[in-house]
């Protein structure tokens, strides 16, 4: 119940702050008067729109290779263009677009900035778009994040207290409008030889070439698989215990999954009332537990794919056939069910099976 409370709170916090900073959401032919700063930058006074970021044109047509869509309130979008550059677009009351300002919004796409506002990012091979912040994959193999860092989740060493009482209070402190790195694990160094990124409500999660997951940012519901349970900010990466031989990695809102390379899905955090982690029960994990089999005999096996969205998880097997579990209220899951009655803490087959075939087995 009291889990269920703090989930509450996270969700109506979404809402009272999309309420509070309405009045700063501006149009282009004004001047806003606010300024955020925090311990390593500070945003100046952002001067009329078109003067500052140049927009492309509405007559423009606008390509990318790969797209990221804001999780919970974010309400922003990112593009990650042939050449390595990154746009964005939405809002940017947090400084989740990354151009070096911290208000209103931008309706069609600027390119997000380099570290210190110098320059343009460049080099990224993938992104995801986080609530509130934003995360950005190099081919370096670094890390780089940007907007609210309410929880630590930009992984920098720094956090505001992740209060989520209503009202806010204190307001909103440490904003990164433009990339910084995230750091190494304790704050040493930095993150590196990370091949694949993700993100979900308060925390960023990263995949290491040797298989290891790392996770920072909120630890509610132990989302950070660290076997900790102490609901706390944690602002550089820990490691996921336990876990190896990773080959993707999934976040949903407050809970985890992970696609080993031989076929088996594993996950953690949140679970409670809805099943979503698949391992036949409704218990919270801070450490993964692998997904169960139809009916919960045996374990899924032979997957290929996954996702996660809110409270509901799916994952493609190699035979194209599609499987689901978790929240059902409305559905999502595909068996032909709804209602909360019909959630699963198994996988269930979606109905009308879709054959899903790779891009290169497909025939002009």
């Amino acid at each position: 119940m009291k889990n269920r409370k703090n989930m509450c709170l996270a969700i109506l916090l979404s809402a009272v702050l999309m309420l509070t900073l309405m009045p700063f959401m501006v149009s282009a032919d004004t001047k806003p008067e606010i300024q955020v700063s925090g311990p390593m930058q500070q945003v100046e006074r952002v001067q009329p729109l078109q003067q500052t970021i140049p927009q492309v044109p509405l007559t423009t047509a606008f390509t990318a290779k790969a797209l990221a869509g804001g999780v919970g309130g974010s309400h922003t979008s990112l593009a990650l263009k042939d050449d390595g550059t990154v746009w964005a677009w939405g809002w940017n009351a947090f400084g989740q677009l990354g151009i070096g300002t911290a208000v209103d919004y931008r309706p069609t796409p600027v390119q997000v900035k380099g570290p210190l506002g110098k320059g343009n990012l460049t080099g990224i091979t993938a992104l995801v778009a986080g609530h509130y912040h934003s995360l950005a994959l190099k081919d370096d193999g670094t890390v780089w994040a940007w907007g609210w860092n309410h929880c630590g989740e930009i992984g920098d060493g720094t956090s505001e207290s992740c209060n989520f009482k209503m009202p806010l209070d204190p307001p909103p402190t440490i904003i990164r409008p433009t990339p910084v790195q995230v750091k190494g694990p304790l704050g040493k160094g930095n993150l590196t030889g990370i091949t694949a990124i993700a993100g979900g409500g308060w925390r960023s999660l990263a995949l290491k070439y040797d298989g290891t997951v790392w996770t920072w940012g909120w630890n509610g519901w132990s989302t950070l698989g660290d076997g900790t349970n102490d609901s706390k900010p944690h602002p550089t990466p820990v490691q996921v215990k336990n876990l190896t031989g990773i080959k993707a990695i999934a976040g949903g809102y407050n809970y985890v999954l992970v696609l080993k390379y031989d076929g088996t899905v594993w996950a953690w955090g949140q679970n409670d009332g809805s099943g979503e982690l698949g391992d036949g029960t409704t218990t919270n994990r801070n450490t993964p537990v692998q997904v169960k089999g139809k009916d919960g005999v045996g374990y899924l096996t032979g997957i290929t794919a996954l996702a996660a969205g809110s409270n509901h998880s799916l994952a493609i097997k190699s035979d194209g056939s599609v499987w689901a579990w978790g929240y059902n209220p409305w559905g999502q899951l595909g068996d032909g069910t709804s209602g909360s009655s019909n959630n699963r803490s198994t996988p269930v087959e979606v109905k009308t099976t879709l054959i899903i075939h790779p891009l290169s087995d497909r025939t002009p």
